[in-house]
């Protein structure tokens, strides 16, 4: 379909979430689909945009590596291992 992408928008009011989601669709003839709505949660956002062609694969909520990714080691451990100047 395109390059599908997905921002924050600052809130206006003081009693609402500090920001809204929003998402925009960049068609390959070069033409940017935007939608007027905002919204308070991500996957309300995402679950909107499916309903106009996004359709890629399940999305990482979570801060974490996904699976077969080794995680980094640790900055203490590399400057240990690092050769003394």
């Amino acid at each position: 379909m395109g390059e599908w992408e997905f921002y924050r928008i600052p809130s206006s009011g003081a009693d609402d979430a500090p920001f809204h989601w929003s998402w925009r669709c960049l068609h390959e003839d070069g033409n940017v689909v935007t939608t007027p709505q905002t919204f308070r949660f991500f996957l309300d956002c995402v679950a909107h945009a499916r309903l106009h062609g996004y359709s890629n694969g399940p999305l990482l909520t979570r801060r974490e590596a996904p699976y077969g990714v080794m995680p980094l080691p640790r900055v203490s451990r590399m400057q240990a291992a690092a050769p003394a100047r």
